[in-house]
């Protein structure tokens, strides 16, 4: 299946993604789990957004499933993060943006005025209403800039095409750090939970192209 990329939807840049030394020092299965976590807890934002805000049913259908998916999915990271490492969740620093200092305020930032940290998000992961892909962690190319902001303001149908054209390569940046982790990793945990999402988000991209293609026709890209 081929998986695409759109670049100029739902406001991507597309990023090769600096991570913090201590980051990249970490092993490889702590860097994944560390950056699949808030992955999936992104797409729980937009999926919960759908559910309240989707004009069609076969949409919030979707959202339903992701929510359910990724939230097991969520837990069973933090057992092993805890299992393997000590902790279930990943440790910040007191700027809550590792490496990169307060830089709440800083407005005028090409769209990213008041870089507000927060919401349970990895550190730097969120900046107000725009979410880098966490996979800069695992220093893999990503797409890397979801304009959240917009799809709260999205109406009608338009929520529903906007969710589905961020939730695709969303979802192909999942399936590339699981990739990876088949590659890298020699946990057979993580690379059965590895080989579970590609699966699991493979099937729900080719879902959202139909929906898409026979709502507002083929994407291209």
């Amino acid at each position: 299946m081929k998986i695409q990329h759109f670049g100029a939807l739902a406001a991507l840049t597309l990023t090769l993604g600096v991570a913090s030394t201590a980051a990249h020092a970490a092993p490889f299965d702590q860097q994944f789990i560390d950056s699949m976590t808030p992955h999936h807890e992104s797409a729980l934002m937009m999926a919960q957004m759908a559910v309240s805000k989707a004009k069609y049913p076969e949409v919030r259908a979707l959202a339903r499933g992701i929510i359910t998916d990724q939230k097991k999915e969520i837990a069973y990271m933090g057992q092993l993060r805890k299992r393997f490492y000590g902790s279930a969740m990943a440790k910040t620093n007191s700027s809550g943006m590792d490496g990169m200092g307060g830089m709440d305020g800083m407005g005028g930032m090409d769209g990213m005025g008041g870089m507000k940290m927060g919401d349970k998000m990895m550190p730097g992961t969120k900046m107000g209403d725009k979410m880098m892909m966490p996979g800069m962690m695992m220093g893999l190319p990503m797409k890397g800039m979801m304009d959240m902001g917009k799809l709260r303001n999205a109406k009608g149908t338009a929520f529903d095409r906007m969710f589905l054209e961020m939730m695709i390569p969303h979802h192909a940046g999942a399936i590339s750090m699981a990739d990876e982790a088949l590659k890298q990793s020699g946990r057979p945990e993580i690379r059965g939970l590895a080989a579970k999402i590609i699966d699991a988000q493979a099937k729900e991209i080719g879902e959202m192209h139909s929906i898409h293609d026979r709502h507002f026709g083929h994407i291209k890209g």
